[in-house]
């Protein structure tokens, strides 16, 4: 039997063996390259600063609770207008900052003025949002109380938000 062997670089198996690792280094410059160019927006600087934070955030949460607070969110759809309706014991203020935060986009985040409507119902024109789990943060102008809620807006166009964890 006379059989003449190919070259090393006519057969299969030298080529399956060098292609697992030069694929791994590829695809290590790649994820390199996504990670560099879209870091990611939940990793705080002063992680340590917001850290200690909580503890005021838990204070103002109290305190609303204190003054047995709710509110109750509504969209009209039609004109993208978000009426608060604030009740409790002390709901007269000049305005309200409501805060909609992405949970996995920082850029998405947005902050919005209420303008005080009546005595306990303000208003802002709400911008073009799209679907997710909203973080909501809910504070008066002097920040000294406050309320959080999640909302699958805009599949919801309502909300209630309450110090007594409902």
């Amino acid at each position: 039997m006379d059989s003449q062997q190919k070259p090393w670089f006519k057969q299969f198996w030298p080529w399956l063996v060098f292609s697992i690792p030069l694929l791994t280094i590829v695809a290590g410059v790649i994820t390199f390259q996504i990670a560099s160019d879209q870091p990611h927006s939940m990793v705080q600087d002063d992680y340590f600063k917001k850290g200690l934070a909580i503890n005021q955030s838990l204070a103002k949460q109290a305190f609303a609770k204190e003054l047995n607070l709710s509110a109750q969110l509504e969209v009209d759809t039609a004109s993208q207008l978000l009426v608060v309706k604030l009740n409790g014991e002390q709901t007269d203020f000049r305005q309200l900052k409501l805060t909609f935060s992405h949970p996995t986009q920082q850029k998405l985040d947005q902050n919005l003025q209420l303008e005080k409507l009546s005595a306990q119902e303000y208003v802002a024109q709400l911008p073009e949002l799209p679907q997710a789990y909203w973080h909501i943060r809910l504070l008066n102008d002097t920040e000294t109380w406050l309320l959080k809620s999640r909302w699958h807006y805009p599949e919801s166009s309502q909300l209630t938000i309450s110090t007594n964890g409902r």
